[in-house]
């Protein structure tokens, strides 16, 4: 059965009335949407706090115990912000906190877990790297900090690492080796 409306007005006035509704149902759904995208950003802004306060106070202590409970807490906050897929974070700041956990793990004696950080760095964010204020390489100097034992000379020479990493795992190498 079709409904025809004798009276123009009152068919335009339904029609308005539905489409302020479903307009109206768009609007709080945005809201609801970007209510629930703050509270997920200001859940991970705290993490993120947490762990860099837990970092600072490894630093002042010099304790591998507290140096691994950064490095968690950290890899915490970026899981956290993998898994709720936030886009509007900075990658930036995500790769920086992957590689100061990364250092940390490697500083409290975690390689494993420095390897799987570095693993994730490079899955989440393929073809890309962080460069120290001397232009020297996140990943490499990560990468022989862990892979010392293995690499050869050659090897080493081509990471692009500081000069004063590259000596210290050379004289490691040699006392090891004499």
């Amino acid at each position: 059965m079709l409904l025809t409306f004798k009276n123009n007005r009152l068919s335009k006035l339904i029609f308005l009335s539905i489409l302020a509704l479903g307009l109206a149902g768009c609007v709080s759904t945005n809201a609801q949407d970007e209510q629930v995208i703050n509270s997920t950003i200001e859940k991970y802004e705290s993490c993120r706090a947490d762990a860099q306060m837990m970092e600072t106070s490894a630093q002042q202590t010099a304790s591998t115990a507290q140096y691994l409970a950064s490095a968690r807490a950290m890899d915490n906050c970026v899981s956290y912000a993998r898994e709720q897929r936030i886009s509007h974070l900075n990658h930036q700041d995500i790769m920086q906190m992957m590689a100061i956990s990364t250092f940390n793990y490697i500083k409290g004696g975690d390689v494993i877990s420095a390897e799987k950080m570095i693993v994730k760095f490079k899955q989440q964010f393929p073809r890309k790297d962080l460069y120290f204020a001397n232009h020297t390489s996140f990943l490499d100097t990560a990468t022989a900090l862990i892979k010392a034992n293995e690499l050869s000379i050659f090897e080493l020479n081509s990471l692009n690492i500081s000069s004063v990493v590259k000596s210290e795992i050379e004289r490691k190498n040699y006392w090891l080796t004499h």
